[in-house]
């Protein structure tokens, strides 16, 4: 089956485009306009075979792409960022416009707060700092080493739509400045002073927890209360392993501890449990976790009959062009992937090339269709279309067998020949008058 696939290097155009997405993208092809639309509908197409972003999420890119290059700004977030800019005067004003636009349409989820980020420059443009946690971050009085920096990162984090009383973040340089002036009272501090570490590396230990207890919700690493208790716990381990030369790893969840005792050999193996050795967020489920590091160890060993997705991966039947190169991917993306999203990338990568093999098929049956010999019944009705021996002309239905005296038609059965001498006399090709209808035999 492989010698098809030289004929020709677009298959996937000329083979089985029965489903509703190609079905889509092929209409698509026919009716879009605008500028880089063709690279669009590759990414759309590779979409429906498992590559790349939701389907739907780029089908609705598209279409609002065809509606702006039409002048169509109808949609609810265009008519807001219209009506917003036409107050707009502040320097660069025209790149946010376009950043506000592209957010609408690649991440439309986030295109509040790129709005937010408009108002916000254009107040501050005009002197207008009203706004209470702008007013907050004002009249911070900071001296500890590296203020400035975080200043200027908590009045960016605003400009661009965060909640600085949301995310924490007034809290963190007011905490910072306490420490730097003495005062530890906070409880999360408290819980970490009374501690009596010795084990190596504990200084390095208790910095993090400090760096954790004063980082804002906008980065990541902010340290909660539950977070702050887990952290505590995971510490008092550490010396206990240390005094009593045991690894106390009590303090992980059941399926964590199974990771991290397990033995592993596949690719990687010691980066990712050291990973999941230092996960401390409260209340996480570790069971996809270690099921993935399963999987991973399976694949590993060239074990592909022990998990439904490992079964359905190798029981697939595929022969298109590049199959062994999409099958090498979905192997190696198992080992890059998160594992809170393994699970959904393998299910789609196996899907993609189950439909990519769909279309394959399609166009393999295709090129035999057209290299196929005429059987003799197909060679039979050229003889009879060569020597008249067509339809009736009448009823469409019999074989014609009867020529028309005088004019020579040979365009009808018997039925029809003898309905129409009796009822018009005429010919029903040409209606001149007729005589008679002869039968014709042909060898």
């Amino acid at each position: 089956m492989e010698d098809f696939a030289t004929a020709s290097t677009n298959w996937i155009d000329l083979g089985d485009r029965s489903h509703p997405n190609l079905k889509l993208v092929d209409k698509l092809k026919r009716k879009l306009t605008y500028d880089g639309h063709k690279n669009d509908l590759k990414e759309l197409e590779q979409a429906h075979f498992g590559r790349g972003r939701s389907f739907d999420n780029i089908l609705r890119r598209v279409r609002e792409k065809e509606k702006m290059s039409k002048g169509d700004r109808s949609h609810p977030n265009l008519v807001r960022l219209d009506k917003l800019m036409k107050n707009v005067t502040y320097d660069g004003w025209r790149d946010d416009f376009r950043k506000a636009e592209h957010k609408h349409l690649h991440h439309p989820f986030i295109f509040d707060s790129v709005l937010k980020e408009i108002e916000r420059k254009q107040k501050i443009s005009i002197g207008d700092r009203s706004d209470e946690e702008l007013k907050v971050l004002d009249s911070l009085s900071l001296s500890y080493p590296g203020w400035k920096r975080d200043w200027q990162e908590a009045f960016r984090g605003y400009i661009q739509g965060f909640s600085l009383d949301y995310l924490q973040i007034i809290f963190c340089l007011n905490e910072k400045q306490r420490m730097h002036n003495g005062d530890r009272s906070h409880p999360r501090l408290v819980a970490l002073d009374t501690l009596q570490l010795s084990y190596p590396g504990w200084e390095k230990d208790v910095k993090k927890y400090e760096k954790r207890h004063t980082c804002s919700q906008l980065r990541f690493g902010f340290l909660g209360e539950t977070e702050a208790r887990k952290e505590i716990e995971i510490l008092k381990c550490k010396q206990k392993s240390y005094c009593y030369g045991v690894d106390d790893l009590s303090w992980m969840a059941s399926d964590q501890r199974t990771i991290v005792n397990a033995q592993w050999t596949f690719h990687g193996w010691k980066k990712a449990v050291q990973k999941v050795r230092e996960m401390t967020i409260p209340g996480f489920d570790f069971g996809d976790t270690l099921e993935h590091f399963q999987v991973r160890q399976l694949i590993h060993n060239d074990d592909y009959s022990h998990h439904p997705l490992l079964v359905a991966l190798s029981s697939m039947k595929l022969s298109y062009p590049s199959w062994e190169e999409d099958f090498g991917r979905t192997k190696r993306k198992l080992n890059r992937t998160s594992s809170l999203f393994w699970k959904d990338t393998l299910e789609m990568n196996i899907q993609g090339m189950r439909k990519k093999q769909t279309v394959y098929d399609g166009y393999v049956r295709s090129l035999k269709k057209e290299s196929k010999p005429k059987s003799k019944s197909m060679s039979k009705q050229k003889d009879e279309e060569e020597t008249g021996l067509k339809e009736c002309v009448v009823c469409w239905v019999a074989r014609r067998t009867h020529v028309f005296v005088p004019c020579g038609h040979m365009c009808a059965c018997k039925a029809c020949s003898d309905h129409m001498l009796e009822r018009r006399k005429i010919c029903p090709t040409c209606n001149q008058p007729s005589t008679m209808a002869i039968e014709v035999f042909v060898p």
